[in-house]
């Protein structure tokens, strides 16, 4: 497309099924779960499926509790530093900030 053509803004909806297909189908998930989740299995007598339930369900109230949070903090932080004086002093500090950090790899 041409720098001059305005394109439509994107649904909150279209943002959330677009992110919510991508965390399901990356596999990542799956890799980390068959890795990482049978060293906390937690009971002897109780089957593995049902102990994969119930930490799958911990795993998922979780995330949901701190996606969440991210989400409200990055919202009610956009619509604050949103105007245009915040957003000219930001991009400076965040140019400055990656300087920064590029300086630290290159020479440790």
């Amino acid at each position: 497309k041409s720098l001059n053509s305005k394109e439509k803004p994107l649904k909150k909806q279209n943002l959330f099924l677009t992110g919510l297909i991508m965390n399901l189908t990356n596999p990542k998930v799956g890799l980390f779960f068959l890795s990482f989740f049978p060293g906390f299995l937690f009971h002897d007598s109780w089957p593995f499926s049902k102990q994969f339930m119930v930490l799958g369900i911990i795993f998922y109230l979780q995330a949901v509790f701190v996606f969440s949070c991210c989400a409200l903090l990055a919202d009610r932080l956009g619509k604050r530093l949103g105007n245009s004086v915040n957003t000219f002093f930001w991009n400076r500090v965040q140019a400055l900030t990656l300087i920064f950090i590029a300086l630290i790899l290159l020479y440790p």
